[in-house]
């Protein structure tokens, strides 16, 4: 965010959108020969991130106001602690009450200009309060606001936004999304089924913008690329729709602005970031279930933020599955079925030699895909890979590749290992 500069003693915070993966943070899908003439891929886990830039800029603070003022600001981070389904709930300045309800029908509408009565106060820390509580409850447009400014004369106080999606473009986005879910989203679904399905369809419909031009969910729809702001508003925005509490959850990852979501499931908070689960590179078709519902801890070994300004999430996402198979019968496959994908009945491998004997009973029965976890870091992958291949025996000649990323549930010492065998 470029600092606040003032200009004709009027505070402008110029409105910046910042991208994701600058400094070489970006995961790329890279090819390495394997020993013995196999074949093998490896796949990072760091991913791009990107966010629009947050601030609240105050004008004219504690001087005389001229009749007319100017005051011009980008989009404002208005999420605020709460332990209740619903994330970024403030408080209007006492006595604007009327105001917030106008000028929250009017951001919800995307209007571009509108003029709102503040009859008892125009100082801009009472505008400012009360444009950031009516925001607060608007987290979609919160995200897509580019710019705004507003001026006053007397009581009543005019607002112009530029928003990153128009409203033409948000609605094709909502009837979009519709369509989406009415075909991938069944009534019998559980809550984590239904995220499920939407986290899936969004990595595998959607690819990381390297080129760091697309923001918004529409941009994400059209063109099947955005930075991580698109990913999160169409996850919002699905989600939600389908019925599950959803917010965003701003900060760094890597060093790098990000941002990403946090869901309320069950009486339950989860950080779920789905651009960090669609790694550059990778197949489209391919998904990560790393950052799929992880706890604070979890998810703060490689991101950061303001975690007073949210919910808590500290249920283990792998054994509160474990429990509500035993606990509700009724659901017990479904339930079985997403632990089994997000790897949590996945052998753990402690050595070479381990991963060898597995590898060689794979090859017996001519199976055409393996998923473990090995002990080791990501970095250790390729060659504790390479020892149990040389290692491994099969009666026929084995083409083997494999996709490995750090598995942010259990830490960095700890990677998922996916295997592809091709017999000849």
């Amino acid at each position: 965010m470029n600092k606040p500069a003032t200009i004709l003693t009027v505070l402008v915070a110029s409105a910046t959108v910042l991208g994701c993966g600058v400094g070489g943070i970006a995961p790329n899908f890279n090819t390495h020969p394997a020993p013995s003439g196999q074949s093998q891929a490896s796949q990072g886990q760091s991913s791009a991130v990107g966010n629009s830039a947050t601030t609240v800029a105050d004008s004219n603070s504690g001087s005389s106001k001229p009749s007319s003022n100017v005051h011009s600001s980008n989009s404002i981070d208005s999420t605020a602690a709460t332990a209740k389904p619903a994330l970024g709930k403030s408080s209007a300045t006492s006595g604007s009450t009327s105001a917030l309800a106008e000028m929250e029908n009017d951001l919800a509408g995307q209007e571009t200009s509108f003029t709102v009565d503040f009859p008892n106060s125009t100082n801009s820390g009472t505008i400012s309060a009360t444009f950031t509580a009516a925001l607060s409850h608007e987290p979609y447009v919160n995200h897509i606001i580019s710019t705004y400014q507003w001026s006053w004369q007397g009581t009543a106080v005019t607002f112009r936004v530029k928003y990153l999606e128009s409203k033409q473009q948000t609605a094709y986005v909502d009837n979009y999304v519709k369509g989406v879910l009415n075909r991938i989203v069944q009534g019998n679904m559980t809550d984590f089924e239904k995220e499920k399905v939407i986290h899936d369809w969004i990595v595998q419909h959607v690819q990381y913008d390297e080129s760091e031009k697309n923001f918004t969910a529409y941009d994400a729809l059209t063109t099947g690329r955005a930075v991580c702001q698109g990913y999160s508003l169409l996850a919002y925005r699905m989600l939600t729709d389908a019925g599950i509490p959803t917010d965003f959850v701003t900060g760094t990852a890597e060093g790098q602005s990000h941002l990403w979501n946090e869901v309320y499931i069950d009486g339950n908070w989860y950080q779920l970031d789905v651009t960090f689960d669609d790694p550059v590179g990778d197949s489209p078709s391919a998904v990560s279930y790393a950052y799929f519902n992880l706890t604070n801890r979890q998810l703060a070994a490689n991101h950061v933020w303001n975690t007073a300004k949210y919910p808590v999430a500290n249920t283990d996402f792998d054994t509160n599955l474990k429990d509500l198979v035993q606990s509700d019968p009724s659901h017990a496959s479904q339930y079985e079925s997403i632990l089994t994908a997000i790897g949590g009945n996945l052998e753990i491998i402690a050595t070479p030699s381990d991963l060898a004997s597995l590898l060689s009973q794979t090859f017996s029965t001519r199976a055409g895909s393996l998923a473990v976890r090995l002990q080791c870091s990501t970095s250790s992958v390729p060659s504790f890979v390479q020892q149990a291949i040389a290692k491994s025996r099969s009666t026929v000649a084995v083409s083997t590749q494999y996709s490995y990323v750090e598995d942010a549930r259990y830490g960095s010492s700890y990677s998922d290992v996916n295997f592809a065998f091709t017999y000849r």
